[in-house]
């Protein structure tokens, strides 16, 4: 899943780092497994691809 963070919201990227997420710099939005951030407050900043 495609997740947007600010880069000034360290503590969400912190969560996003611990839980496996990897930033993708061609899309500037993070990478990680629903899965990971499922019932998290990560969820609700999931990009919709379509």
């Amino acid at each position: 899943m495609k997740v947007m963070v600010g880069y000034s919201e360290g503590d969400f990227r912190a969560k996003l780092k611990a839980a496996g997420g990897r930033w993708n710099a061609e899309d500037k939005l993070w990478q990680v497994r629903y899965g990971s951030i499922r019932g998290t407050e990560l969820e609700c900043r999931i990009v919709d691809d379509a």
